[in-house]
């Protein structure tokens, strides 16, 4: 599956979060994270709002986007992982 830097980065960042326990994550409104975000949606590997906050949006994984982005067996590198 062919994305952008930014998309890259953004399913990056929320695959870090989901591992870490954090299964929704706040990003700043700007106009290249919500294309981002639009074209992940897109994809179906995000789903996201308008965040609490103002200027914020909510993104989270949807369960496609775990099975594609998330690899059996991580390990982080601080643990011993490869990176």
């Amino acid at each position: 599956m062919s994305v952008t830097p930014t998309q890259d980065l953004v399913m990056e960042l929320l695959v870090a979060r989901h591992r870490l326990g954090h299964n929704i994550w706040t990003l700043t409104a700007n106009p290249p994270v919500k294309r981002a975000l639009v074209a992940l949606e897109d994809l179906n590997l995000v789903n996201w709002k308008h965040g609490v906050v103002e200027q914020t949006y909510l993104a989270w994984l949807t369960d496609f986007g775990r099975e594609t982005w998330m690899l059996p067996g991580y390990v982080a590198p601080i643990l011993g992982g490869q990176p």
